[in-house]
């Protein structure tokens, strides 16, 4: 007889635990442990936990054979799930056994087994997939925490223009490229921001796999570096500097500072045009179809060919100006050259030529010199200042038509003509309105008080504008009065074919003369000694 004809199995009530059942018939039965498995094998309790110590005993029952016994050989077994966290409580780390028989790891069961070892933060959903498919896991992280993420250090950030694209021409507004405007020379206002401190940040705190809060590191503070008195902190803005001058930015990693001149080998096409807003001196020469903007002076030592400059300063130009009839200098202050040749000159103050103006329109609102070169000479052009033009020797032996003009500012008399013209509107508006007003006064109605009350409001607002035009009238008429002291004086030598212009009277000089000068007086210009 074999085994199975010596024992059943049987569950418990709840159907966990199997049993054997062991009875004699016929004395001893040999059988091994292996048997005993096969059986249960056979049995259909294969996938069962084996009880090795039922096993055991059982295969020793049988050997006896003696009485009978029932023994638990084998139960269901859940999945089991084992989870450990990190000493840094950093990662949790987790194992699944399968099922023997019994319940298979779930959703449920897992995430219960979480919650018992308060793991609530970090947990990967692909790790949960995965167990959830195979339905077991051999030390695989199933959750991670947060590092805390250190603060940012301080850091400074340029508020100025830093475009790369500096030294390439500026596509216009309207798509054009303006190949002069390259960009080159960077300029900053008074009071304009320069560099910005970015402050520290405290960083974020992180989090363990049980939901522990990881403090962050903050970021490191950083201080400013030298500030020299050209910028300063910004006064309603502790973490700006601002420029406390106009000029050229300078930037370094902590600092900033305003040079307020630029200096320039010289002004071509690598350069493009300069827009400065403090001084400018340039070593070289100044090529034709560019120009200069700048707040302050110029100095240019080289040859200013057909080119622009403009100044709110001085300008000097050291090498002269060979301008092709279209070079522009403009300056509020003084003009100072070697040279000037047929070029357009303007000045605020006065004009101070060394060597010779040649075939040139100047007007200066103070005085035009021509002194102390190897000719000092005016040939050709027109020359205008408000008080004196000198110069060793105006005109030319070949009789070149020169133009030369004082006593009246050349921008007052175009000044004095539209006051003149915007008073008279003014007049005649006041009288319009005056008129009205009296007619209205002199036949009243019902329901005009709020017209006659604008009317009068407009009526002094008239006066007082007329009043005010009046005066500036006055004033430019007064100093246009200051011809009668203007003068014009050639030191050496007087050529014909000058044509001389003291306020609204004219002469021309038909012979050449001597040195001599010429003012007005009484209506007339006269001539007189140097």
């Amino acid at each position: 007889m074999t085994a199975a004809d010596h024992i059943t199995f049987s569950f418990d009530d709840e159907g966990r635990i199997l049993y054997a059942t062991y009875l004699p018939v016929d004395g001893p039965t040999t059988v091994s442990g292996p048997e005993l498995r096969n059986l249960l094998g056979l049995m259909g309790f294969g996938d069962l936990a084996f009880l090795d110590d039922g096993l055991a005993r059982l295969e020793a029952a049988c050997r006896v054979g003696a009485d009978s016994v029932t023994l638990a050989v084998a139960e269901k077994q859940d999945a089991r799930i084992g989870l450990a966290v990190t000493d840094d409580g950093m990662s949790a780390i987790i194992s699944v056994s399968k099922p023997k028989g019994g319940r298979p790891c779930d959703r449920p069961m897992l995430f219960e087994a979480l919650y018992d070892s308060a793991i609530v933060f970090g947990v990967i959903q692909d790790v949960v997939d995965k167990i959830l498919t195979t339905g077991g896991a051999d030390n695989l992280v199933i959750a991670r925490g947060q590092a805390p993420l250190r603060g940012e250090s301080a850091r400074f950030e340029p508020l100025i223009d830093t475009n790369v694209q500096r030294g390439k021409p500026r596509q216009r507004d309207d798509g054009s490229v303006d190949f002069f405007d390259l960009g080159t020379v960077t300029s900053v206002e008074k009071s304009q921001a320069l560099l910005r401190k970015v402050p520290p940040t405290n960083g974020v705190p992180g989090h363990t796999v049980r939901g522990d809060l990881v403090a962050a590191e903050p970021g490191r503070d950083a201080s400013w570096g030298p500030l020299g008195p050209s910028v300063t902190i910004d006064p309603n803005n502790s973490n700006e500097v601002i420029a406390v001058i106009a000029g050229q930015p300078r930037l370094g990693p902590t600092w900033a500072k305003v040079e307020p001149v630029i200096e320039l080998k010289d002004v071509d096409l690598s350069t493009g045009n300069i827009h400065f807003d403090g001084n400018v001196v340039i070593h070289g020469m100044v090529q034709a179809g560019l120009s200069i903007w700048a707040g302050g002076d110029v100095i240019v030592n080289g040859i200013v060919e057909a080119a622009m400059i403009e100044a709110q300063g001085n300008i000097e130009l050291r090498g002269g100006v060979v301008g092709h009839g279209t070079a522009k200098i403009k300056a509020k202050g003084t003009i100072t050259a070697r040279f000037v040749e047929s070029a357009h000159i303007e000045s605020g103050d006065s004009v101070f030529v060394s060597d010779l103006i040649m075939h040139s329109e100047v007007t200066a609102l103070n005085r035009v010199e021509v002194a102390g070169g190897t000719k000092s000479q005016i040939v050709g052009g027109v020359i205008r200042a408000a008080h004196l033009i000198k110069a060793r020797v105006i005109g030319s032996p070949a009789s070149v038509q020169t133009r030369v003009e004082v006593g009246v500012n050349p921008y007052m008399k175009t000044q004095l003509e539209q006051l003149t013209g915007e008073l008279a509107l003014k007049r005649r508006k006041l009288d319009e309105t005056s008129k009205a007003l009296i007619h209205l006064k002199l036949h009243p109605r019902d329901g005009q008080q709020g017209h006659v009350r604008q009317l009068e409001r407009t009526r002094e607002q008239l006066l007082a504008e007329t009043l005010q035009l009046t005066e500036q009238q006055n004033h430019i008429t007064a100093m246009l009065e200051v011809a009668q002291n203007c003068k014009v004086i050639a030191t050496d030598k007087l050529y014909s074919n000058v044509k001389i212009k003291i306020s609204d009277m004219q002469r021309s000089i038909e012979e050449d003369t001597g040195g001599c000068s010429f003012r007005l007086r009484d209506g007339e210009i006269l001539v007189g000694p140097v």
